[in-house]
């Protein structure tokens, strides 16, 4: 089944506003930090969590690279994999990755 753009959209928008905003993402702004990535500057194309402690999630950053976070145990400060990755790599996990991209590419015009 396919998920509409326009529900992909509001998605991007309602994960970016939270990241943006809430403290719970500090550890992930201060992982940005170390690569020079304002929060401010990038789109959360997706975040998985679960109650095992697992968190996944993907940013977009203006020119349209995506940077990938995952941590197994979400209440350690250290990240298992945090990398930059194609936008293809991650689509079986974050329906709205490409939408995201989009977004970023269209806010940079």
């Amino acid at each position: 089944m396919t998920i509409p753009r326009k529900h992909l959209v509001q998605e991007v928008n309602e994960l970016t506003e939270a990241f943006r905003t809430d403290s719970i993402f500090a550890d992930v702004h201060a992982l940005l930090a170390t690569h020079s990535i304002a929060p401010s500057d990038v789109l959360l194309a997706g975040l998985i969590e679960n109650g095992e402690w697992y968190e996944s999630g993907a940013v977009v950053l203006p020119d349209g690279r995506v940077f990938f976070f995952e941590r197994e145990n979400s209440r350690l400060p250290k990240f298992d994999r945090a990398e930059f990755v194609t936008p293809e790599s991650l689509t079986d996990y974050f329906a709205a990755i490409f939408v995201a991209v989009e977004m970023a590419s269209a806010a940079c015009e």
